[in-house]
């Protein structure tokens, strides 16, 4: 403790000096006009210990001699001595090697996490050559799918997530080349230490090279409030966050307690925090980065100058157009912001620091969202215009060079980066790394030939990377330990201190390190090395010697195999590809959950997880999960039996083996071999036989064959029957299993209706949709409908609906009212022609005609904020909405035709009323009966369907659901859940 004497008696210097003390928020009293402070600990030398300096984490791994054991034949590999050794002194006797259907099961999950097919493991256990394990090993190394299971892991590490976090959760739609990256990382062995510096400092070091750009999304993984107008406390949390994901996930250190105070327990000085934070000062988010090569962004710039200047005339006379509602745009208001932001934005620029650079940057980053899509705002005369404009402008398409991939990453903000300071301090703090390693400040210089870029986070890079580093190499090979074993040798994998676990064989965990470094830093090597040991082999269960049991209760000495519950990605992963549904494509943006691609493409938004990583423990992706969590609740079970996702699945699978098996037997024998690895036993056979015969008989008996005829009525003024839709007494909504003709871009629907009620609230009677509207209108898709009595719009107004991404990409639902309002019982046509595309103006425009009067066709134009993404997976649905039990029609239809462009004025049914269809017509159905009511008058053959075969329970046959319920309950068995 420090006195500094009576306040009143000091200088105004020493006062400004004390009192920047105590706003750091150290200990202070006040008594009798005297103050007494603790100095502030970022400012002292804590005093290592020998025992700091002699901790085993910090110390280089050693080289370990491989211990001898008795039993000569365990040792197929050194890594198992070191085990075997541990279990001959506790006298302990490990468990037999696991049978080979249980052996081949657990590395396909392991290493592809996958399950092996009924056709695979047969041919594993009648192969009897000597190396066949090790055949296969190298078979599931070299999968494509083996980098999709392996970055699933350092994604949960780097907490990935396809959206920004907090409030908003805005969608990002660029960040999964980053994650395609570590796929291919992981696939292609490429070398951790490699792996290390594309990451950190891949835009200086490798400025050339698309995949080394790509890799710096690991930089933009932070959570990120797109809307936070305190920006300097935005980022000083952003800086922080990314400090601490590096030391915990490349340095197996826990790096946040040193923000405040140097560490309680770890030779961390708080200095040591702030030394780390400094590599990332001048870090520049970028997304005008491209996934490519030098050479290839100055053929696009010679490209683009080329049809610009080809097309200079037209884009300048657009520009003239464009530039009043841009400059008004602009103008939006900035006083959102605190002063020291607006006083940023409205400097001159040219005399900026570093540090207010990055703050302009993120603040016109929520700026430009604002602005909005100015062009919408073009009207009358100057619209025409300008449409005409850009169709003059689209003859010179053929001189435009296409857009370059875009991706998230980072560069560094410029060659001075801003200074780190320690709270209350007043020194500049420079990079360096832990003091107990090297106090002094790292040495840093620019990349040869760069002046763009500092080169800081190139050495921090290349001190991660290099042998010398003490942590690096076992931080990552416990890691992998972990996952194929179920526990790190060290136990906490993120927290290599004192806090965290001590290793339970620091030997093996040093053999194992520098094995790791003399291999060139290789992770297919180091996997191969521990699945081929003993003691992966082993069994789960042993039964011979209770000793074991009692000498080593947790299992920590590895004498036998944990039994592991699947994670999330496993359990979905492993449904779609017994069921059969397993869509294997490879990379590619993120997808919805309810798309049967593998887990890892599947969209995770922070806020808003897939429904089986939110039961089963998924990782938050708000911080480094190195482990996941294995918890046990109701929510789990629910969903697994009542789920509708599970229940698909079952369904699914049983129709497929009931295609390819008629006799009961056989379909007892299929499903087991494929949910389990291995042949029902005999009991299950007997009780699973009785079940369907049972079940089967039973339902045969009681099937109510019998069927409602399908209404049909003449429209009234029309031409030709309409479809009758009334589901409080028959006919619901017709149904189009969703198929690639179903537009994404423009379109066109257009329908004859004939409105008999409304409902009483503000529900909306749907003429056609491609929608669900689940998750708070929060899924991709459109609806065209009328509102009904209470609705905010007004009643009788016809609408479309729409949910897709905006221009900045994010999830946008916008209701599109044309104010143009049909009367009940009275006939109509209606339509709406969509633009949605870049290529053309934007907006939507509404037609309605009264059939019933010679008046002229009414129009609507409006604008609308959805510029794609809109494009949903569910059925396409006419008189109603799926996944829903409100929204229907009450009334006629008729004349329906749903076209993938956008129809001009002529094109129209209400222009052109005799059939007629074309390539762009993705369906034209007129209800002409009997025989031909859901037929399609075009050339797709989009036959609909009615809402009773459409169902998403649709009745299965009775054997053939027997058999789903049988598939459903070995996919909520534990042998399929868990992995022995």
């Amino acid at each position: 403790m420090r006195e500094v004497g009576n306040y009143r008696n000091l200088n105004a210097e020493h006062r400004a000096g004390l009192l920047g003390n105590l706003r750091s928020a150290q200990l202070f009293v006040i008594a009798l006009g005297v103050v007494v402070c603790l100095p502030a600990s970022g400012e002292t030398q804590k005093p290592f210990s020998q025992s700091d300096r002699e901790y085993w984490a910090l110390v280089p791994p050693r080289a370990r001699p491989v211990p001898a054991v008795r039993v000569s034949e365990r040792m197929r590999q050194p890594v198992h001595a070191f085990i075997e050794a541990r279990l001959e002194a506790e006298g302990i006797q490990p468990a037999p090697p696991a049978d080979r259907a249980t052996l081949i099961r657990r590395v396909y999950l392991d290493l592809i996490g996958l399950p092996p097919s009924p056709d695979e493991v047969q041919q594993f256990v009648n192969d009897s050559s000597p190396d066949a394990y090790e055949k296969l090993v190298d078979r599931l190394l070299a999968s494509q799918h083996f980098g999709e299971r392996w970055a699933r892991h350092w994604l949960d590490l780097v907490r990935y997530a396809d959206s920004d976090g907090y409030k908003k959760d805005a969608f990002r739609p660029l960040i999964w080349r980053y994650r395609d990256y570590v796929i291919r990382s992981f696939n292609s062995d490429k070398p951790f230490d490699q792996f290390v510096l594309e990451q950190l400092a891949g835009d200086e070091l490798y400025p050339d090279d698309p995949e080394a750009l790509a890799a710096t999304g690991y930089l933009r993984l932070w959570a990120y409030e797109c809307n936070q107008a305190d920006i300097r406390t935005q980022w000083n949390h952003i800086l922080n966050d990314v400090t601490e994901n590096m030391g915990e996930v490349f340095l197996g250190l826990g790096l946040r307690c040193a923000r405040c105070h140097n560490h309680k327990f770890d030779p961390i000085l708080r200095r040591d925090f702030f030394r780390f934070r400094a590599f990332f000062a001048p870090l520049w988010p970028r997304e005008d980065m491209t996934y490519s090569t030098l050479e290839q962004r100055a053929e696009y710039q010679e490209k683009k100058a080329t049809w610009q200047e080809i097309a200079s005339a037209v884009l300048e006379a657009i520009e003239k157009i464009e530039a009043p509602h841009r400059k008004q745009a602009e103008k939006k208001p900035i006083d959102r912001f605190p002063d020291y932001v607006i006083e940023i934005i409205t400097n001159d620029h040219t005399d900026l620091t570093p540090l207010e650079r990055q703050f302009l940057h993120l603040a016109n980053v929520q700026l430009d969202e604002r602005r909005g899509n100015y062009r919408s705002r073009i009207r009358g005369e100057k619209r025409k215009r300008w449409e005409a404009l850009q169709e003059q402008l689209r003859e010179f398409d053929k001189y435009k060079p296409g857009p370059l991939p875009p991706i998230m990453g980072v560069t560094d903000i410029g060659l001075e980066a801003p200074p780190t300071f320690i709270p209350g301090g007043s020194r500049p703090v420079p990079p360096g790394i832990l003091s107990l390693l090297d106090p002094e400040p790292m040495a840093i210089e620019p990349p040869p030939g760069r002046q763009d870029t500092t080169g800081r986070r190139t050495a921090l890079a290349r001190w991660i990377a290099s042998p010398d580093n003490p942590l690096t190499a076992r931080v990552f090979v416990n890691r992998v330990w972990q996952q194929l074993f179920g526990l790190g040798i060290v136990p906490t994998p993120n927290d290599f201190g004192r806090q965290g676990e001590s290793p339970s064989h620091p030997e093996l965990l040093d053999w194992l390190a520098r094995r790791f470094m003399e291999n060139g830093w290789r992770p297919k090597p180091l996997i191969r090395i521990l699945v081929t040991s003993v003691t992966y082999r082993r069994a789960s269960t042993y039964d011979g010697d209770d000793r074991a049991r009692k000498a080593d209760p947790d299992n920590r000495l590895l004498w036998r195999m944990r039994v592991r519950r699947l994670d999330a990605d496993q359990i979905r992963d492993a449904m779609l590809a017994v069921s059969g549904e397993l869509d294997r494509t490879t990379g590619g943006p993120s997808v919805t959950e309810d798309k049967p691609r593998r887990s890892i493409y599947v969209r995770h938004l922070r806020n808003r997880p897939p429904e089986l990583s939110a039961a089963f423990d998924g990782p938050d992706s708000f911080t480094s999960c190195a482990k996941r969590d294995v918890t046990t609740s109701p929510t789990q079970v629910l969903l697994l039996i009542n789920g509708e996702w599970p229940l698909a699945r079952a369904r699914r699978w049983a129709e497929r083996v009931s295609k390819e098996y008629s006799a009961t037997e056989a379909r007892i024998r299929q499903v087991f071999n494929t949910a389990l690895g291995r042949e029902p036993e005999p009991e299950e056979r007997k009780l699973a036989q009785r079940y369907l015969t049972q079940w089967s008989e039973s339902t045969e008996r009681n099937t109510d064959s019998s069927g409602e005829q399908t209404r049909l009525k003449d429209m009234p003024h029309g031409d030709g029957t309409a479809i009758v839709l009334d589901p409080e007494s028959g006919q619901g909504r017709l149904h189009l299993p969703d198929n690639p003709s179903l537009p994404s871009g423009d379109f066109t629907i257009e329908a004859m209706i004939y409105l008999e009620s409304l409902y009483p609230d503000g529900a909306e009677r749907t003429i056609a949709a491609h929608w669900d509207r689940n998750d708070k209108n929060k899924h991709p898709g459109w609806a065209f409908a009328v509102t009904s009595t209470k609705s905010k719009y007004n009643p009788r107004n016809l609408i479309l609906q729409l949910v897709g991404t905006d221009e900045q990409g994010n999830r946008v639902y916008e209701v599109v009212v044309s104010n143009l309002r049909p009367k009940r019982n009275t006939p109509y046509y209606v339509a709406a022609v969509v633009r949605i595309q870049d290529t053309q103006p934007e907006g939507i425009t509404f037609y309605m005609k009264d059939l019933s009067t010679d008046r002229p066709i009414e129009t609507a134009e409006v604008a609308h904020r959805v510029t794609g993404g809109y494009r949903s997976n569910v059925d396409f649905t006419i008189g109603g909405r799926v996944r829903t039990h409100r929204h229907y029609w009450h009334g006629l239809i008729d004349e329906v035709r749903l076209s993938a462009v956008a129809l001009s004025a002529e094109q129209l049914l209400s222009n052109d009323p005799e059939f007629r269809v074309n390539e762009s017509t993705v369906g034209y159905w007129r209800f002409e009966g009997p025989d031909q009511v859901y037929a399609d008058a075009s050339s797709r053959g989009n036959t609909l369907r009615s809402e009773s075969a459409a169902s998403r329970t649709k009745r299965l046959p009775p054997d053939v659901q027997a058999l789903a319920d049988l598939c459903h309950v070995l996919l909520n068995s534990n042998a399929f859940l868990y992995v022995d």
